[in-house]
């Protein structure tokens, strides 16, 4: 099973930044540090869980950013993933949701992934929406806030265990 998790650098929260005249963005990042999102470094746990119960399976994982971000790449593989995908993008601005999933969404479609995981939110922004946009453009099933993941190899089944807003669990 070839598995993939996407990560995002963010800024650490400890970080001095100066904000620009707009109010929108930041203008430097002179002392800023930056890590990996804890909700992608879950995702990136599951992953490594799931090779582990399926033989031959690799994790991969993939970033978009500037040339920093390569710091979270070496993260995740010193975690144990098996290879690491960078896709640089250069400014050092915003950059939406939607840009994102089409970024990711065109790697995915040809490397041909069986499995595709994100954290349920940027840590950074609280947004949730890139890993549902990804599957959107890829046509496949999501699901989201997921707290487990078990592969039945024999019958070639996930179970997937799903937060509900309720507190409640579903299984799919």
């Amino acid at each position: 099973m070839k598995i993939l998790v996407c990560i995002k650098q963010i800024l650490s929260p400890e970080s001095k930044v100066w904000i620009s005249n707009s109010g929108r963005w930041i203008e430097s990042y002179t002392s800023a540090e930056y890590r990996i999102s804890r909700w992608d470094e879950y995702a990136v746990e599951q992953a490594l869980l799931l090779r582990a119960q399926v033989p031959c399976s690799t994790v991969d994982v993939v970033t978009s950013g500037p040339e920093r971000s390569r710091s979270v790449l070496k993260r995740a593989m010193g975690m144990g993933a098996d290879h690491a995908i960078h896709l640089s993008a250069p400014q050092e601005e915003y950059v939406s949701a939607r840009t994102t999933a089409s970024r990711l969404h065109k790697v995915i479609s040809v490397k041909s992934y069986d499995l595709v995981l994100a954290g349920v939110m940027s840590e950074d922004l609280g947004q949730g929406i890139v890993g549902p946009m990804l599957a959107g453009k890829l046509g496949l099933p999501c699901v989201t806030s997921c707290v487990s993941a078990d592969m039945d190899c024999e019958r070639g089944v996930m179970r997937v265990e799903q937060e509900l807003e309720s507190g409640d669990v579903q299984t799919h």
